[in-house]
């Protein structure tokens, strides 16, 4: 299970979205919550999470490269770079 409270203490960084929304670390757990009706098991799912999130078309580039090297500063590691690991 994620620990929620490292998660949330993050410097809580803001990052924008498609159509000129904004979403904050707060609000992307809060997004995966709603969507998925569980919290994130882990910080490795947030990153997935938003990584099928740019594959779909719902963030940009842009914005799915400041998420995922944020993430990843975190210890996030992607699904896809563990097969490979």
């Amino acid at each position: 299970m994620i620990l929620l409270v490292s998660a949330y203490i993050f410097v809580n960084p803001v990052f924008g979205m498609e159509g000129g929304n904004r979403v904050s670390i707060f609000e992307l757990i809060t997004i995966f919550e709603r969507e998925r009706n569980q919290p994130p098991e882990s910080i490795n799912a947030l990153l997935d999470f938003y990584q099928h999130k740019y594959i779909t078309g719902e963030i940009d580039i842009c914005h799915y490269w400041k998420i995922y090297h944020y993430l990843h500063r975190q210890g996030a590691i992607s699904a896809h770079e563990y097969e490979y690991a």
